[in-house]
Parts: structure tokens; C-alpha cells; sequence
């Protein structure tokens, strides 16, 4: 009940938003996460919007490799959302 984050996704997007106080909080800390993510070359794009009166975050995973660049046990390890 009240839950202070709500998490959406589909295909390579994904969107983090503050539904209260509790949530605006916590934001903070994962737009800085993101953004460490977005450093590291697993998100290709970290947005940052504000959602009614609160703060949002959208990312944009970086597209995995082609199919035979890795092999069978790196496969595993690709960035996917699986939102």
C-alpha cells in the first residue's frame, strides 16, 4: 500500500518514478546509480523528467551485441530488461 517507487519497462526502456515523498527520497540515489550505469557503458541514455510533482528517471539500455560476437557463456551476461 503506497508504495513511494513505480518501475515500468518494455524492450530496451525503462522509467523509475517517485509516486510520494518517500519515493522523491529515494530517487536520488538511483538517478546516481544510473547514471554510474551510464558510465560504464551499460545504458546508452539516462534521462531525468519530472512526473506531476515528483521526479522520474528514463533509461535507455544499450543494444547487446550482434549474435555470434560472444560466445555461449557470455550470452548470459547480456544487459537485458526484463520488465
Amino acid at each position: 500500500m503506497d508504495p513511494p517507487i513505480e518501475v515500468s519497462g518494455s524492450k530496451n526502456k525503462c522509467t523509475i518514478s517517485a509516486l510520494n515523498e518517500r519515493g522523491a527520497i529515494i530517487l536520488p540515489a538511483i538517478i546516481n546509480a544510473m547514471k554510474q550505469l551510464q558510465e560504464d557503458g551499460i545504458l546508452s541514455d539516462v534521462d531525468v523528467g519530472v512526473n506531476g510533482s515528483f521526479e522520474k528517471v528514463t533509461v535507455k539500455i544499450m543494444p547487446p551485441g550482434e549474435v555470434g560476437s560472444f560466445s555461449e557463456e557470455e550470452r548470459s551476461r547480456q544487459v537485458l530488461s526484463f520488465l
